[in-house]
């Protein structure tokens, strides 16, 4: 995750992503070798600023 106000990274590990992922890849019969996972907003900070 990655704030787009002051650039906060936040990563992350979902078990239940990657499963799916893997569902995804085995249903087009693709062989996956790398992603990425990208969700832009604001973090917990930013937004109490932007409430101002």
């Amino acid at each position: 995750m990655l704030c787009i106000s002051c650039g906060k990274v936040i990563e992350f590990y979902s078990e239940a992503l990657e499963r799916l992922q893997d569902k995804l890849c085995k249903s087009e019969n693709f062989e996956g070798v790398t992603h990425t996972l990208e969700i832009k907003g604001y973090c917990k900070a930013c937004r109490k600023k932007r409430k101002k």
